[in-house]
C-alpha cells in the first residue's frame, strides 16, 4: 500500500500547528534544515502501532511529544518503535485533538546519565527512546487535518 504525505496547503498546515501547539512556541532562532518550522510540543499523546496494511498490531502505548511540524512529529517514549506506522492521539495545550498516522522514519536509544560511566552503569529502566517521524495520509483516507 503507498501512503501519501498529507496534501493540505503549507500556509493552512502551518496555520493550524501553530494554533495546536498556542503559547509553547518558542521564539529564538533556531539553525533548521529541515522543511517545515518546528514548534516545541511537550504533551502526552497515546501511539498504537501499526503493520503495512495500517492495522493495529499491539495496544496503544504513552508517548511524549518533542517537536511538531506541518509534515512531522518527534517523540520521547520507554520502548522502541519497531513497527513502520502509529497511530498518534494528542491533544494539544489549547485544547486541540489531532489524531494522524505517523511513518517512522528513525528511533535511537539514549541511556540516562551525563558521564560514559553513568550511562554503561544504567539498567533498561533509565533507557529511553527518541524517534521522528513524517506525518502522513493513508491510502483512501480524506486529507482531513484535524483528525476523525
Amino acid at each position: 500500500m503507498a501512503i501519501q504525505p498529507i496534501s493540505r496547503s503549507e500556509a493552512e498546515r502551518a496555520s493550524f500547528f501553530e494554533n495546536l501547539v498556542g503559547n509553547t512556541i518558542d521564539t529564538r532562532e533556531q539553525s533548521e534544515r529541515r522543511r517545515a518550522k518546528r514548534y516545541p510540543l511537550k504533551v502526552v499523546a497515546m501511539a498504537t502501532p501499526l503493520d503495512e496494511q495500517f492495522r493495529p498490531v499491539g495496544a496503544p502505548f504513552p508517548v511524549l511529544t518533542r517537536d511538531i511540524s506541518s509534515q512531522g512529529i518527534g517523540l520521547v517514549h520507554s520502548r522502541p518503535l519497531d513497527m513502520k506506522y502509529v497511530d498518534l492521539d494528542l491533544t494539544g495545550p489549547q485544547g486541540r485533538r489531532l489524531k494522524r498516522t505517523v511513518e517512522v522514519l528513525r528511533c535511537n536509544r539514549f541511556l540516562c546519565g551525563n558521564t560514559e560511566a553513568e550511562q554503561l552503569a544504567a539498567d533498561d529502566a533509565c533507557t529511553y527512546f527518541e524517534s521522528g517521524g513524517e506525518i502522513v495520509s493513508r491510502p483512501g483516507e480524506e486529507d482531513d487535518l484535524y483528525g476523525s
